[in-house]
């Protein structure tokens, strides 16, 4: 199936962002500059591709979260959810590509690729520029399906993982490739730390950090302004919704246990080569 890639027109107040700084950091320049993304960029290019796709997604209907989600992990009772249940806002998704076409990353990983919405709009992000690539981790084996066709249609330059970013991470992405990690699976404190002390070998010092729905609950906002507040990282709320990390968040970390998982990190990718 076909789809034409219109290109998106100039950029409007609507792709406006609000922006709330927790540190700056020293870098004057650096931070001036999201703070002039937050106030509207181009869209990604495919962006009436992406809105599109998105909308034939939504007609799916509602299907069946990943089995490993436990009742603690979940806002609701229900086990099912459609699609813009779980889907960025446009809003949000904008800025993460204009964020991406100012970093101009060699590899962006996400954990967590639902229907592929956000995962379509790094994709843009990424075939405008001609360069870098995209890995995205999805358990649910339907969703995979489904955001592998939507990403097919934006860029060759996605690759899809059925599984969980902790069972197959350390077999996929070399050591210190990451310039942006995307975690939006489980919105828990015990399922970010874990996954952040993951990634740690695979970012570099100055590798960006996204978490979405901070909010979730107490306990998870808690955590992200622990991390938030980390020596040495710039900071920063998209929408209240958003959390932003430049650098690398060690929280509760020592240095010790940084050597441990980098061992491990090794250990296991060596074993898999």
């Amino acid at each position: 199936m076909m789809h034409d890639k219109t290109v998106a027109p100039l950029t409007s107040n609507q792709h406006r962002v609000t922006l709330h700084w927790i540190q700056r950091g020293p870098d004057v320049s650096l931070a001036n500059r999201i703070d002039a993304l937050s106030k509207g960029r181009q869209p990604p290019r495919f962006a009436p591709l992406i809105n599109h796709l998105a909308a034939r997604t939504q007609r799916l209907g509602a299907s069946d979260i990943w089995s490993g989600y436990k009742t603690r992990d979940l806002k609701s009772s229900s086990r099912r959810r459609l699609p813009n249940d779980i889907r960025v806002s446009s809003r949000a998704a904008t800025f993460e590509a204009a964020l991406a076409r100012m970093v101009v990353p060699g590899l962006v990983v996400e954990i967590g690729s639902g229907f592929g919405v956000s995962g379509m709009y790094w994709l843009s992000a990424l075939d405008e520029m001609g360069a870098g690539r995209f890995i995205s981790f999805e358990p649910n084996l339907l969703w995979h399906g489904v955001a592998a066709q939507n990403y097919s249609f934006v860029s060759a330059r996605g690759q899809t993982v059925q599984g969980t970013f902790e069972e197959n991470a350390y077999g996929t992405i070399p050591c210190s490739a990451v310039d942006i990690l995307s975690i939006d699976a489980i919105h828990t404190p015990e399922a970010v730390s874990r996954q952040i002390s993951l990634a740690l070998p695979l970012l570099r010092d100055d590798s960006w950090v996204l978490i979405d729905d901070i909010r979730f609950s107490s306990q998870m906002y808690d955590y992200w302004r622990r991390l938030a507040q980390s020596p040495s990282v710039m900071s920063f709320e998209i929408d209240t919704r958003v959390g932003v990390l430049r650098g690398l968040p060690r929280v509760g970390l020592t240095q010790q246990q940084l050597h441990i998982i980098t061992d491990a990190y090794k250990f296991q990718h060596a074993d898999r080569d």
